[in-house]
């Protein structure tokens, strides 16, 4: 794992090259450093963000619900659970050190879709989440059997987040996204505390691109720094040979 070289105060430090030398409001700009990382780590892919929780035993009759620390590290107790990056069900019972350990990749589907399965008994083969809570269908249909555990992005810790050491905590994202979080914070600051709402809405196109790119869908104007970005995911998979998945259909 990449030892991430930039906390909150690294932010802070750098604000006045975007406003000329102005003096910059450190509680304000440390929150607003928090609330951009919230957003940005919300809808991306990052690594320090992903963790593979414990493997547990599903409830034989219960399809749910089971709250979001059954899946958790514990470190990560209270935090979102932004991106289920995979969910994964051994099936023969426990899983085994240094052997063969059958198992099959669960699929989401929405509440309303799974609602009637949810009342059928059966080996779970779907997962939704629905008011904080995760659920399964079909119902376990035996105790002890069904193991799962899951992949997945929890949204961004900040543990000292305001208190008077909150520019200590930090920051996750990779090293090549601190000007995107700079910009973000910097639009934040000229738009609720400076009151510039011009230099705001350049500091939004500095990251998303200007409008006509924005409404073409890419086809025309300028990208921004975020559209430049490419995740790990997207790398490896440029680099490395990709199978491709045998579908099985069923007998006519």
């Amino acid at each position: 794992m990449a030892v991430w070289s930039y906390t909150v105060n690294t932010i802070y430090t750098n604000m006045p090259n975007y406003f000329s030398g102005r003096i910059i409001p450190q509680a304000s700009c440390w929150e607003h450093t928090a609330k951009v990382c919230l957003e940005l780590s919300e809808n991306y892919p990052f690594p320090g963000l992903q963790i593979t929780g414990p493997t547990i035993a599903l409830t034989q009759y219960k399809a749910g619900p089971y709250i979001y620390s059954n899946f958790q590290q514990a470190g990560d107790a209270g935090l979102e659970l932004n991106k289920f990056d995979s969910f994964f069900c051994y099936y023969q019972g426990a899983p085994v050190v240094n052997q063969a350990n059958t198992g099959f990749q669960l699929k989401y589907k929405s509440i309303n879709d799974l609602e009637i399965l949810m009342n059928q008994l059966g080996p779970p083969t779907y997962w939704t989440r629905h008011d904080g809570n995760v659920y399964f269908a079909m119902q376990p249909d035996q105790a002890n059997f069904y193991y799962v555990y899951l992949r997945y992005q929890k949204e961004h810790p900040f543990p000292n987040r305001g208190t008077g050491t909150a520019g200590t905590d930090p920051i996750l994202l990779p090293n090549s996204w601190q000007d995107i979080i700079e910009v973000c914070v910097a639009e934040r600051l000229a738009k609720f505390d400076f009151n510039l709402n011009k230099r705001a809405a350049d500091f939004y196109q500095m990251v998303y691109g200007d409008p006509k790119f924005q409404a073409t869908g890419g086809t025309q104007g300028s990208p921004g720094l975020i559209f430049a970005r490419t995740s790990q995911t997207q790398r490896d998979q440029t680099t490395t040979t990709r199978t491709m998945r045998l579908r099985m259909r069923p007998p006519q």
